[in-house]
């Protein structure tokens, strides 16, 4: 679903985001994202997501194919977890597949099961880091972009949902499944 993304100059900003906004997961959004908002103009933000933001870079609801061009038109992508995930270091979100598989750049919190992703994604260590690692990258744009196939590359062959199925049939004893199933999906990749 997050393949064949394509920049849309509508969606064209600096800081891309999706995703809900609750007292919870404010805690991060709040000390990493909102900064990020003030003062208005400094960097171009479009925020979207299923419930209105009090900022005014909220910008409505986007459906799947425009949240995926979100992703490659945007050039910085930030993925926000929630608190226990950055306490724990596990709770891996959905949004880091998307983003990645579309092949956008993202900027993350630190979460140490991010480290999945080697070096296909920027994990800041605070909200001070969040903002110098996204002042970086805005300036460095080639890095950005060697940065994004990195990660694109790495979900593409090892963090599908095609995957995790294999994964899950390979520990209930079916590994003739599995394979199949793996076959199957680089076939449709390498089409």
């Amino acid at each position: 679903m997050y393949s064949n993304a394509s920049v849309d100059p509508k969606l064209l900003c600096d800081i891309g985001f999706v995703g809900g906004y609750w007292p919870y997961k404010g805690l991060v959004i709040d000390k990493y994202l909102f900064p990020l908002l003030h003062p208005l103009g400094k960097y171009n933000v479009k925020i979207f997501g299923n419930q209105r933001w009090k900022a005014n870079q909220y910008c409505g609801l986007l459906d799947d194919q425009e949240v995926k061009n979100l992703f490659v038109s945007a050039k910085i992508c930030p993925n926000l977890s929630e608190p226990h995930a950055q306490e724990f270091g596990i709770d891996v979100n959905e949004r880091i597949f998307k983003i990645l598989y579309a092949g956008g750049f993202c900027v993350s919190d630190k979460v140490d099961a991010y480290n999945m992703f080697g070096d296909g994604i920027v994990m800041a260590d605070s909200p001070e880091d969040f903002r110098e690692k996204i002042n970086h990258y805005l300036d460095n744009p080639l890095e950005r972009q060697s940065v994004a196939l990195k990660g694109h590359n790495c979900v593409k062959q090892n963090h599908t949902g095609f995957h995790r199925i294999a994964q899950i049939m390979k520990e209930f004893g079916f590994e003739t499944v599995a394979s199949s199933i793996l076959s199957q999906y680089k076939e449709s990749i390498n089409g």
